[in-house]
């Protein structure tokens, strides 16, 4: 009966047992059941009598539905809307804070809630876009894996934080006060991976049983974590197996993780604080942080409409008619809109897409002096992980779907070339500099990954060249990733280029390039080597970076010539 002390599990046994004789199974959760039919799945999630249905076929969602009408005196109270939530991570933090003075509140707490209060107001709108369409980490996408991103900040009173993603979408973000006073940096750092390791191995067992239900034949999940920390002497204490005499008072916390790293279960990665989202949680965060929270954990501004993109995304390059005065939304670079309404009108015969570059680039000056040509350069202003980057790169490469004759030409740069605002000239001093330098190859590789995902399918048209400058010594030789993407992409064809070679007089400034393509064509003609037969001088590297105006000629003509010879 309502009201007494056992009507709560009364209710819970009472419903418990209905779902199971429905053949629906629990979940790591008790209050989490889950049914597989040939259909697809369908998920019960309740708190005492209020229902949540999840299914992935409509129909058998609403016929399981009137199968609960049937047996109890049910309300439908709505729907959950479509691809987006609710959620304030960046409110986490001061929370705890206001939290703390629970106990025995004084005018101190007060002052602290009003400040809190205060900061709060002043926060923009979200809501939360599942999944997040800026990619962390190119590893994120795995499906049997979870990613677990953690700080902390150490002080008397230190703090962990920790964001936990799982196929971009953000499950759960945290920012908790440590129970004990850390020693140094690096303790507060490993009980911030003990304690994201913990929260991950619960949500990574919730994740399995709710896809796969309850493992039958085995003890302990399969589902792997991902961590990522900022803190190099906490991932290298992880890794360890045994302890430095320094730190073997916290023997304990670090034989959990160890075992974890030695079964394989846990990987550890790290990650540069700058783009960690976990550093909003742990500090007063910065306009920074707080950008990189909200990307990875996918919040957006409120759209107008709750069944239509978010405000300001979308973009289409198609003429404007009469009885629009504008179409282009403030979201397109001002630099774009001449290219797109000549690509727009059937103008255009071929498109050069420029990426990591400055304004005014040799490649763009060159394309100048050509009506034919619709050039867009992607600058650093252009953020190629954001949702609206991923938009504009669609459209601009959407010719290659819609099977036209238009040409599509693809160059990347580097983060030390071609005027590329992501260099960083003191990296090697280490520090701060070494920190952004390793940021900056950080978003490079993650720009390349989304580069691969929009033309790998296109990689062997013939409507598309392709061609990367790869330094040789921007720090990016042996980089994996770029590896691997280039073999997809079929970047197969080099060749090295020598700057002299494009510059005149008997002085000529000295650096040395290498090319790859998807085409044999364009190296080909691109490939060209210092005859010596003149002096060389060098230049400062914010100057070598830049290309001369002869190449950005020459890697147009190279292009135009590659086409014609298809």
């Amino acid at each position: 009966m309502n009201g007494l002390r056992s009507a709560p599990l009364s209710w819970y046994h009472e419903l418990a047992e209905f779902l199971r004789s429905q053949n629906f199974e629990p979940s790591l959760d008790p209050t989490i059941f889950r049914r597989l039919t040939k259909k697809g799945l369908i998920i019960v999630l309740f708190y005492v009598d209020d229902l949540l249905i999840y299914s992935e076929d409509p129909s058998e969602g609403r016929k399981f539905y009137e199968e609960l009408r049937r047996r109890y005196k049910l309300k439908l109270t709505g729907e959950l809307l479509q691809e987006y939530g609710i959620t304030k991570p960046e409110n986490v933090r001061p929370f705890g804070l206001g939290s703390s003075f629970e106990a025995a509140p004084d005018e101190a707490a007060e002052n602290c809630m009003r400040d809190c209060l205060r900061w709060i107001k002043g926060l923009p709108h979200k809501v939360q876009r599942f999944p997040s369409q800026r990619e962390i980490l190119e590893d994120d996408l795995e499906a049997t894996s979870i990613s677990c991103f953690t700080d902390a900040s150490w002080s008397v009173n230190s703090v962990s934080g920790g964001v936990l993603t799982w196929k971009n979408c953000a499950l759960k973000t945290y920012s908790r006060k440590q129970t004990t006073t850390a020693l140094s940096s690096a303790e507060s750092e490993l009980a911030a991976l003990t304690e994201v390791a913990r929260e991950g191995l619960y949500i990574a067992l919730l994740v399995e049983t709710i896809r796969e239900g309850m493992p039958q034949d085995r003890e302990h999940g399969y589902y792997l974590l991902q961590g990522y920390s900022d803190s190099e002497s906490a991932i290298c204490i992880s890794k360890m197996q045994t302890l430095l005499r320094k730190v073997r008072h916290i023997e304990l916390r670090a034989a959990f993780l160890q075992e974890l790293v030695l079964k394989g279960r846990f990987t550890l990665e790290h990650i540069p604080g700058t783009i960690n989202p976990a550093d909003a949680l742990t500090k007063s965060p910065t306009n920074e942080n707080l950008a990189s929270l909200y990307d990875s954990c996918g919040l957006v501004d409120e759209p107008k409409a709750w069944d239509s993109e978010p405000s300001g995304v979308h973009v289409s390059f198609e003429e404007p008619n009469e009885s629009e005065h504008e179409r282009f939304t403030p979201s397109i670079p001002t630099s774009w809109k001449a290219a797109a309404l000549k690509l727009a009108r059937g103008e255009a015969r071929y498109v050069v897409v420029e990426l990591c570059c400055e304004e005014g680039s040799a490649l763009s000056k060159a394309c100048s002096k050509f009506s034919e040509i619709a050039y867009f350069g992607v600058t650093k202003e252009i953020d190629l992980l954001s949702y609206n980057g991923l938009c504009l790169l669609r459209e601009v490469f959407g010719v290659l779907w819609k099977g036209s004759d238009v040409k599509v030409y693809a160059h990347l740069s580097t983060p030390c070339s071609s005027g590329c605002g992501l260099r960083h000239l003191r990296f090697r001093k280490g520090g701060k500099a070494l920190e952004k330098w390793r940021a900056a190859l950080a978003v490079h590789k993650r720009s390349w990954k989304r580069i691969e995902k929009l033309l790998e399918h296109h990689a062997g048209n013939q409507n598309l060249l392709l061609s990367h400058e790869w330094p040789e010594r921007s720090g990016l030789w042996g980089e994996t990733v770029f590896r691997k993407v280039a073999k997809k992409l079929r970047l197969d064809q080099g060749c090295l280029v020598d700057r002299c070679c494009f510059e005149k007089g008997n002085q000529r400034p000295w650096k040395r390039w290498y090319f790859v393509s998807n085409r044999s064509e364009f190296v080909w003609g691109l490939a060209s080597q210092c005859s010596e037969a003149h002096d060389h001088y060098h230049l400062s590297l914010v100057e070598s970076g830049v290309y001369p105006p002869l190449l950005g000629i020459a890697l147009l003509k190279n292009a135009k010539k590659t086409f014609e010879e298809k």
